[in-house]
């Protein structure tokens, strides 16, 4: 006991950073008065030690027996100090733990059960088991540590014996986090939280562990690996000794506060109180026995006196005692320097981009809205960098105002306000722009002050603050945006405006703290309030009345009423004739004679039935409502309505409408036809199902096909069996689109990628595909991929490329695109005849030239002009190297003659036709010729020199 008496004194004495008072000087005085009421408990248990000190001395060696076994089981308890994990609470994101912070693992906020306790949330995995652990903690070796935390299932439960928490010690803090690196292991399994496991529900459970080395890292281990469970983890806590006590955050995380009182002595409380009535007892032993209880954990110091028989506990000591420790903390407290409360609501965004409403002043107290907005992007966007909860995004054109605003905030005249906040930016000179003023009152405004704050490194987090003197006596208001000359993308985190000139660490609004108590007492008014997570209890006294309000009011004394309205009670006895007018319940009364035609207003009351006369609402605990031949009932009992004919009909229960071919409820043996529901996940999506049992249609009441005859197809339809045929049909058209818009032909036009088939705007019984890119896939990475680029459209296929064959080129596309085979055979040709003509030799006259591809080239010179964004390794924006090409050019044939070995395209309006190629394969022909005459020539000179 004397090891808490000198924690709790300790703590008293700590000198600590005034900078964070706000967020725990309202702690400190709550902990003063819970101080106080259990010192009022310990009084009053103390005076009933006192009156039971003239016992006789044989009790009180008994109870001396008893109290010096509990003193030895209190001696044996080892309890936990401090939290020894640093940012347990996460509300510093992922500061001290190791590993990604990103997907799978999450921070989401606080529950209203422990607000002060973020949640590390683990996402379901189909790859591999997912784990976070903390950076290694410097513990003591060969001692005992506790290991507790609470943790939540999301989706599914996880199987017995998997692993859901690891708790590892190492030699050295520099060691990988693996099994392998460990000097001792401990996994906790699903096993160790019971047998019966549901989702939804948090489960607490702890560990103890004899540590034999100097380091410790804990592991939140979601091992599932079926992709169906998510596990959530809060409140982790590591803690030097063999119990587990309340979580509280470290007290690394604390070290700027003020008179931070250990709440995990509450569980000292408990055990002490435990212990209590055998301790109090030893007040009339003969051997003696000085309980004093000074501090909110019951700090006893129990004193053995032996050999005295007439010691007592005094009151008047015990009085002292508990004025001194109230006054040593009292005066602690008052020594703080305050922060002034945040004015601002919703300071931090944490309730999302919903409080970026496009109201009028007039209605923007409670959240933040629209300004001004100058082609300005403003969202609120999760933000766990530096601790925060989220983030005002402003992405600005830099041409004027583009804000955000709060206003009415009440204000006196000649006040320094001060405005503060974080911001970052995506470069480095962008910036912000904020205002203090113009708070949108009727009159009387507060003129509008402003400043702007230009980042000096880019997404790096700058603290900036501002300050305001008021000039009105009525509202102010807050403006943030960003900088109203520079073009910024910008952030803003953590929004404070209070009293003074000097900012202090941010903190949330008094105004949406989950409890409040208060007491105010006036001259001519005196106010008790109680506020807690929206209910408000509270007494008011005032010249005009008394006002009792709460959740439930409780009077157990004698109470007399000379005037009141009483709208619903519960009366345990009352006597008839003071009945006068409402309701009463035939089935708590006997009545002897009752005329039906006398009731005509109230309601009708039975064990299973409330008919009332007013309203027509007919109220059923259970039964049947059915028609004679029990094809239409409503069962209210089981939740049950039914419809049927001789055609079958339909069951809704449990939310699903079941069609079968009679009631099930009533009759039985039916056979089910379908469900309609809302089935989750049903081939990877979610929302309503229509489920049939042998299959499904669905379609126009006009839908006919029939291909057999000369009937006319009408209507649309889609069909399906459970044997895997589908079959959708469409009179007209078929049109499947999707994707984002996409521009086409020389208009521009935009359009969705689709597939058309039927009678299409271009042709009937037409199959046609749109996009901008078309992709015909036969095994991964084999395609023909039809597109477009900066000279055209194009189809690109290095399938076609990469086959290769060792023959001659043999495909032909024509004027029109078409693409053929190029053959020779004789079978292909008609009037075949030898060429008499003479003009082969004009292929003589032809002159090798060079040249640039003009496409290539001007495709090439725009890619260089979007160097900065054009992708050069996309394969469908490809430019080729621009270099000089050898060959003839094709009017140099048509000069010479040869205008048969030409390509030509379209006739001109004058007949002619459009010069396009060469046929090079052919101009082998002439020169075949010629070496034939060069031959003869040779032969006739070899005779010759003979």
């Amino acid at each position: 006991m004397a090891v808490i008496r000198s924690s709790v004194i300790s703590v008293t004495k700590k000198e600590y950073d005034t900078s964070v008072a706000q967020q725990t000087a309202d702690e400190a005085k709550n902990e003063t008065i819970e101080i106080n009421k259990t010192l009022t408990e310990v009084d009053k248990r103390v005076s009933e030690a006192q009156s039971k000190a003239d016992e006789s001395l044989e009790k009180a060696q008994e109870g001396f027996d008893k109290g010096q076994s509990a003193i030895d089981d209190l001696a044996n308890l080892k309890i936990g100090s401090n939290n020894l994990l640093p940012n347990s609470s996460f509300k510093y994101g992922f500061d001290n733990w190791e590993g990604a912070k990103t997907s799978p693992y999450f921070i989401r906020d606080a529950e209203a059960d422990y607000p002060s306790a973020a949640i590390l949330r683990i996402l379901k995995n189909n790859d591999v088991s997912s784990a976070k652990s903390n950076a290694p903690i410097k513990i003591g070796l060969q001692k005992q540590y506790t290991i507790s935390f609470d943790i939540r299932f999301i989706d599914n439960v996880p199987e017995q014996n998997k692993s859901i928490f690891i708790v590892r010690t190492f030699i050295n803090a520099t060691l990988p986090n693996t099994e392998g690196n460990a000097k001792q292991q401990r996994v906790i399994t699903t096993s160790e939280l019971g047998n019966k496991l549901s989702t939804g529900v948090w489960y607490r459970t702890s560990v103890t562990v004899n540590v034999e080395a100097d380091f410790l890292r804990v592991v939140a281990h979601n091992s599932d690996t079926t992709a169906t469970v998510t596990t959530d983890y809060r409140r982790i806590q590591v803690e030097e000794g063999n119990i587990a006590t309340d979580w509280t955050e470290s007290s690394s995380d604390i070290d700027k506060a003020v008179l931070l009182v250990d709440n995990k002595t509450g569980a000292i409380a408990g055990r002490v109180t435990d212990a209590e009535g055998n301790i109090t007892t030893l007040t009339a032993t003969a051997q003696g026995l000085q309980t004093s209880v000074k501090n909110k954990a019951d700090s006893s110091t129990v004193t053995q006196l032996a050999n005295l028989v007439n010691t007592k506990v005094s009151n008047a000591d015990f009085e002292s005692n508990k004025t001194q420790t109230a006054e040593l903390i009292n005066s602690t407290v008052e020594a703080v320097t305050i922060g002034e409360s945040n004015y601002l609501y919703d300071s931090n965004f944490k309730s999302g981009a919903k409080d970026l409403m496009a109201t009028s002043s007039a209605q923007a107290r409670t959240f933040w809205r629209n300004s001004t907005t100058n082609g300005t992007i403003k969202s609120i966007v999760p933000m766990i960098e530096n601790g925060f909860t989220a983030a005002l995004k402003f992405k600005s054109a830099g041409t004027g105002q583009h804000m955000v605003a709060q206003d009415f905030i009440p204000c006196k005249k000649n006040q320094s306000v001060v405005l503060s906040g974080w911001f970052k930016a995506k470069a480095a000179g962008q910036g912000i722009q904020v205002q203090v003023g113009q708070g949108n009152a009727a009159s009387d405004l507060d003129t509008y002050k402003g400043a702007t704050f230009v980042a000096s490194k880019a997404n790096t987090w700058q603290k900036f603050e501002f300050v305001k003197v008021t000039d009105a006596d009525t509202f102010t208001g807050v403006f943030l945006g960003g900088h109203n000359q520079i073009a910024s993308e910008v952030w803003f985190a953590n929004v404070k405006l209070e009293k003074g000139e000097k900012s202090t660490p941010w903190s949330e609004s008094d105004f949406e703290l989950a409890s409040q108590s208060q007491i105010s007492q006036l001259a001519d008014n005196i106010n008790l309030k109680v506020d807690k997570n929206g209910i408000i209890n509270q007494i008011n006294i005032s010249p005009e009345g008394i006002l009792i309000a709460g959740e439930n009011v409780w009077i157990s004394g004698k109470t007399k009423i000379d005037d009141a309205v009483i709208k619903n009670a519960m009366i345990d006895s009352l006597s008839a004739n003071k009945l006068t007018a409402g309701t009463i319940d035939a089935g708590k009364i006997n009545v002897i004679n009752l005329n039906a035609s006398n009731i005509s207003a109230g309601i009708i009351t039975g064990a299973n039935l409330a008919i009332n006369l007013n309203s027509g609402e007919v109220t059923f605990q259970k039964g049947i409502i059915q028609r004679a031949d029990k094809l239409f009932s409503i069962d209210v009992t089981k939740g049950v309505i039914e419809s049927y004919d001789s055609n079958g009909g339909f069951t809704i229960s449990k939310g699903e409408i079941t069609l079968n071919s009679s009631p099930e409820l009533t009759i039985g043996n039916s056979k089910k036809y379908g469900t309609i529901t809302y089935k989750w996940r049903l081939l990877d999506a979610s929302g309503l199902a229509l489920i049939g049992e042998e299959g499904f249609s669905l379609g126009t009441s006009n839908a006919v096909k029939n291909i057999a005859n000369s009937t006319v197809n009408q209507g649309s339809a889609i069909s399906g069996n459970k044997e895997g045929y589908l079959n959708v049909f469409s009179r007209q058209v078929i049109n499947l689109s999707s994707g984002d818009l996409y521009s086409y032909g020389s208009l521009n036009s935009k359009s969705l990628a689709s597939i058309e088939i039927g009678n299409t705007s271009r042709n009937k019984s037409e199959v046609a595909i749109s996009a901008n890119i078309i992709t015909l896939s036969a095994t991964s990475g084999d395609h023909i991929l039809l597109s477009s680029d900066s000279t055209g459209a194009l189809v690109q296929s290095m399938v076609i490329y990469n086959r290769t064959y060792a023959t001659a080129a043999n495909v032909y596309i024509t004027q029109y695109g078409n693409m053929g085979r190029s053959t020779s055979a004789s079978k292909y040709k008609l009037a075949i005849e030898e060429d008499k003509t003479d003009n082969y030799k004009n292929i003589l006259k032809l002159k090798h030239k060079t040249w640039y591809d003009k496409a290539n080239t001007e495709a090439y010179a725009r890619a260089l002009d979007d160097k900065d964004t054009f992708d050069w390794d996309n394969p469908a924006d490809e430019v080729l190297p621009v270099e000089r090409i050898h060959g003839l050019i094709a009017e140099d044939l048509v000069e010479a003659g040869l205008t048969e070995f030409v390509s030509y395209g379209e006739l001109n309006d004058d007949g002619t036709k459009e010069v396009e190629g060469i046929q090079y394969d052919r101009l082998v022909v002439p020169l075949l010729q010629i070496v034939k005459d060069h031959q003869i020539e040779i032969e006739k000179l070899k005779e010759r020199i003979k």
